[in-house]
């Protein structure tokens, strides 16, 4: 089952946001609480366990601890590629992040995903 969630997860498909998911890895910091807090146009943007979990589909605590992990890692790492940006681009839609004006890209592949440099 958790395998089932991870790889739903792993191929979600939609629209991204690359400029809005840059800004957002930019702005990324942890917080005291393991929360994953940035600000994107003016929205406050942050992922906890609970809003990953819920956004993801993910329930397994360990797996939303991993990818976040692997989130903060771009922050750190600046050649580390952009990770899930079209898991983020959907938490802009939840946080309400106005996207007039930029340009989104429709990824219905994941191999279109890996080809692309997100960096």
């Amino acid at each position: 089952m958790e395998h089932q969630e991870l790889e739903k997860f792993v191929r979600l498909k939609g629209i991204f946001y690359l400029d809005l998911v840059r800004v957002f890895y930019t702005c990324a910091y942890r917080d005291e609480h393991d929360t994953l807090r940035s600000w994107v146009k003016g929205k406050h943007v942050y992922i906890n366990y609970k809003i990953f979990q819920a956004r993801s589909g993910i329930e397994c605590v360990n797996w939303s601890y991993l990818l976040m992990k692997t989130m903060l890692k771009k922050k750190k790492m600046m050649e580390y590629k952009c990770p899930y940006a079209i898991f983020l681009s959907k938490l802009m839609d939840h946080f309400e992040v106005d996207v007039n004006g930029t340009q989104g890209m429709l990824s219905n592949n994941l191999k279109m995903l890996d080809a692309m440099d997100l960096d």
